[in-house]
């Protein structure tokens, strides 16, 4: 668990929860510490989130090492006297589809008996939130969901898409490339999609088209220099925290 505080006095109550991607067998919050800074620098309160990675470990292991982590980086914050009202969730790739079961499938807070502050909003960056539209039959893809899931597990169990309710009211933003050629942005309109039933204009989605920028070099870019996804993002932060 890395915790980021914001210099100064307007530090805002929402909290950014962000967790990294890395096709869930790669990388910890070490390895992101910019991203941290970036949210922090921007007045968010900032904690993000390791898990247990895979082949060695199976899915849930990363969500209860995500719901526990979350436990206690509110305890931390709530000891040095900052008021969270609310949190937004930020993930990119695999940590895109591990933030989106966390924001939707409400089971998972139950069954590891934590209780999410208001979730304001969620924001998948290259996120696989629908198996299928995003990986298809690439061979290397689904080599990572083996290594992620126990043979005959019900992965339809661990899809953001299959959680989503026309009662959530979660702001979403899906910023993916046209050109990802690891996890196809049909994944972000899907859920998009389904989340915007019944008219909820609830989600939007930035699709990246220069064909120069692909999957990593969005995830990791965009918070290291000025990207029109950059904008995009600090300007719905800002909007959905107000």
């Amino acid at each position: 668990i890395l915790q980021f505080i914001p210099d100064g006095n307007d530090i805002k109550k929402t909290l950014v929860i962000y967790i990294h991607g890395g096709g869930w067998n790669h990388f910890e919050p070490d390895d992101f510490k910019y991203v941290g800074s970036f949210f922090s620098n921007l007045g968010y309160p900032t904690t993000s989130l390791g898990y247990r990675l895979t082949p060695k470990n199976k899915y849930p292991a990363q969500i209860e090492d995500i719901l526990t982590g979350y436990s206690t980086a509110i305890q931390n914050f709530k000891e040095q006297h900052l008021q969270i009202d609310n949190i937004i969730i930020v993930g990119f790739s695999a940590g895109a589809h591990l933030g989106g079961l966390i924001a939707y499938n409400k089971e998972l807070q139950d069954k590891y008996g934590v209780k999410l502050l208001p979730i304001k909003g969620f924001c998948s960056i290259s996120g696989p939130l629908r198996f299928e539209s995003a990986f298809g039959k690439d061979r290397s893809a689904n080599h990572m969901l083996n290594m992620l899931f126990e043979k005959g597990y019900d992965r339809s169990n661990a899809e953001p898409y299959n959680f989503v309710s026309p009662k959530d009211s979660i702001q979403v933003l899906c910023i993916h490339s046209l050109n990802d050629p690891l996890c196809n942005y049909q994944t972000s309109v899907e859920f998009l999609k389904k989340v915007n039933q019944n008219g909820s204009a609830l989600g939007d989605l930035y699709l990246e088209t220069d064909k120069h920028i692909h999957h990593t070099n969005l995830g990791i870019g965009m918070f290291l220099k000025d990207m029109p996804a950059r904008q995009v993002l600090v300007e719905w932060l800002n909007k959905i925290s107000e």
